[in-house]
């Protein structure tokens, strides 16, 4: 079975800003990584706020204007259209719940990921320079043929990624939709 690393096409559609004063409000200073390892229910919890796509390339601090109907926020966050969960939803919501938020006043939603598979201990190692994690030297994990999750994250590599099998990648790349993620089958990394 193939496993990939999903990342943003950030080069595109820039960096996925959320409000940081909503989050932080409602979950405190330590929000977002309260949220990236999150295997329970936020929405009970999750405040109304919106959000912006910025070029993180350039000293100019300039709002993008193209729209992905696919992207990531926060590492192990899918970021959807109204139109992409609509799509996907079928294939998606076993696997965690569906999240609020204005982008360029369309309504979109993150996929707050509850799923949480654990690598092979035994092919999967972290990427060490001085005794510090810097990025991952092999991953691997041990999926069903059938049954298999579409999405996942993993607390190896500190929630930095979402997951995907084929079905996904598949189901993904069969859509009309404006896809702003790619398809990483080496799942190993070094953070940049």
């Amino acid at each position: 079975m193939n496993i990939y690393r999903i990342e943003p096409i950030s080069d595109k559609f820039g960096m996925l800003e959320l409000s940081s004063k909503a989050i932080t409000e409602a979950y405190g200073d330590l929000g977002y990584e309260d949220l990236r390892e999150a295997e329970a229910n936020l929405a009970d919890s999750w405040p109304d706020c919106g959000a912006a796509l910025y070029d993180y390339h350039s000293t100019d601090v300039r709002e993008l204007h193209a729209l992905p109907d696919i992207y990531t926020w926060n590492g192990c966050f899918l970021v959807l259209s109204e139109r992409a969960k609509c799509n996907l939803e079928d294939l998606l919501a076993l696997f965690g719940e569906f999240l609020p938020f204005t982008l360029d006043g369309q309504s979109y939603h993150l996929l707050s990921l509850h799923n949480v598979v654990t690598p092979l201990s035994d092919q999967s190692e972290e990427l060490l320079e001085n005794g510090i994690a810097v990025g991952i030297k092999s991953l691997a994990f041990n999926l069903p043929d059938i049954g298999a999750p579409a999405v996942f994250k993993t607390d190896f590599d500190y929630f930095n990624h979402v997951y995907c099998t084929d079905h996904f990648r598949k189901r993904v790349m069969a859509s009309n939709l404006e896809v702003g993620i790619t398809f990483v089958s080496e799942l190993a990394y070094r953070r940049p």
